[in-house]
């Protein structure tokens, strides 16, 4: 084998590690932008299932909100009492209790959001990566 042949070959095996170990990269971004598309799935989900609970919820607190069952417990001659005061106080309690879990949650579902917009923003980064580690084969 020539000298000339020798650096050929030399050449082409250099060229050959190149390209493999910038698809060692590229391969690797595809994994992070898989896993994070998994993560980002699921917590869209959860956000979706989240956002149906808050939405029964509201609905619940309305019902109890608008009907006079709920509001006005005690009733002159008909439901008094300490019996009356105390679902009186309970109710008012439950409506409460409904309230922070709506209060909570709704703070839950802007930290879902958050997390999947960090998510798409990761994504992009790895894919401007990519792109940059396509353009050098």
């Amino acid at each position: 084998m020539t000298d000339a042949e020798k650096q050929a070959a030399a050449a082409a095996e250099a060229e050959r590690r190149r390209v493999a170990a910038i698809m060692a990269q590229i391969n690797e971004i595809d994994r992070k932008i898989r896993e994070s598309n998994k993560v980002k799935g699921t917590l869209s989900s959860c956000k979706s299932s989240l956002d149906s609970e808050i939405e029964s919820w509201k609905n619940v607190k309305n019902v109890l909100n608008s009907d006079v069952r709920y509001t006005q417990i005690v009733t002159t001659d008909i439901f008094e009492g300490e019996m009356a005061d105390r679902l009186k106080t309970y109710m008012s309690t439950v409506v409460s209790d409904i309230n922070t879990g709506i209060s909570d949650s709704s703070n839950l579902l802007s930290e879902l959001e958050a997390q999947i917009s960090a998510l798409t923003a990761y994504e992009g980064r790895l894919s401007a990566k990519r792109a940059g580690l396509v353009s050098q084969l």
